[in-house]
């Protein structure tokens, strides 16, 4: 569902906002969050990636906020993509996890900032400022966390569809039912998670899944 809200004007300049996040409540609250801070002539919100496609044709989009935990969203292959083609949109990733791979990740396929859903209005100020000077921001949380593990920022490498399937494995789902929801098959599932077994040493599900909860890949 697509919403807008346009009753208000930056001063100096015509700035255009869409959040991608397919949980209302948190997509709604950010939306009234950018606009008490009156720097958007126009937000927009939605839940469908299609949306997102479709305004950043039609709309003069200069911000992007997009939700990390999207199951249909491949999120590097879409920062890379939107860096391709629309080169001075300002591309914010917020993710719920406070994770340092998932940090390194983002910057890397194009980002601009990584907030958490923790950011206060405060800190969302200071990165909109930082990215219009043409710096990288990190959130606060995330930075901490990246300063506290300097030593480890070249881990296990797991791709987002890795990370999806770490996921669906936590969550419970069998192996069909992950390649169901991921319309793929359940030999690719099965590749996908013998490539991380690989990558982390571990010899069972029930190890890949500890991992993944003692890094910050999968979302309780």
């Amino acid at each position: 569902m697509l919403s807008k809200e346009n009753n208000y004007r930056y001063p100096q300049q015509q700035n255009a906002a869409f959040i991608l996040d397919n949980h209302l409540l948190f997509a709604e609250s950010f939306m009234c969050l950018l606009k008490t801070m009156n720097l958007f002539a126009m937000v927009l919100q939605s839940n469908r990636e299609d949306d997102m496609w479709k305004s950043l044709k039609s709309d003069p989009i200069t911000h992007l906020f997009l939700d990390y935990h999207i199951p249909s969203l491949n999120i590097s292959d879409a920062l890379r993509k939107i860096r391709k083609n629309y080169k001075d949109v300002k591309l914010v990733v917020i993710s719920a996890a406070q994770n340092i791979f998932i940090a390194q990740r983002m910057l890397h396929c194009g980002a601009n900032a990584l907030i958490s859903k923790s950011t206060g209005i405060t800190e969302l100020a200071v990165c909109l400022h930082t990215i219009a000077i043409g710096r990288k921001y990190i959130s606060a949380d995330i930075q901490l966390l990246m300063n506290e593990h300097a030593n480890i920022l070249h881990p296990i490498n797991f791709t987002d569809k890795e990370i999806q399937v770490l996921q669906f494995i936590a969550n419970g789902f069998t192996i069909i039912k992950t390649a169901e929801l991921l319309n793929v098959s359940k030999h690719t599932i099965i590749a996908h998670r013998r490539n991380m077994m690989e990558k982390t040493g571990v010899n069972s599900a029930t190890g890949l899944v500890k991992f993944g909860m003692d890094a910050g890949l999968i979302i309780a």
